[in-house]
């Protein structure tokens, strides 16, 4: 199997112009600058479909640790959770014993297929 990577490369400018409309684009459901998942409605556990309302409901984790198993399950109909404030108990670094704590990192992995790359071209455009 060959992969054939063709590489345009185009102006600043026109990657800058692409950047802010879609930014226009994501800022255009904030309200009063903040993005939904920030609106004080986002805390609220009942969803009103069609309505501006985040989809992701924003709680802190001593309200989370409350909530029965029901009403997660309804809020995951609906929306994504999001979990703030969390107590840390391991500070985490790069290093293979904070690896360990998250995956055997002795464990064998087998990874199957490969993929040959073949770099037909390049085509540069003067910036």
């Amino acid at each position: 199997m060959f992969v054939i990577i063709h590489l345009n490369f185009i102006q600043t400018g026109d990657d800058t112009e692409t950047l802010r409309k879609v930014e226009t684009r994501i800022q255009a459901d904030f309200k009063n600058g903040l993005p939904p998942h920030l609106q004080p409605e986002a805390k609220n556990m009942e969803y009103v479909p069609g309505s501006d309302q985040s989809r992701i409901y924003v709680t802190s984790h001593s309200e989370f640790s409350t909530l029965h198993a029901r009403d997660i399950q309804s809020i995951l109909r609906d929306r994504l959770i999001l979990v703030h404030g969390h107590p840390l108990d391991y500070n985490h670094g790069w290093d293979l014993e904070s690896f360990g704590r998250v995956y055997d990192v002795d464990k064998k992995t087998d990874v199957q297929g490969e993929i040959d790359i073949l770099y037909l071209r390049s085509v540069f455009t003067k910036i």
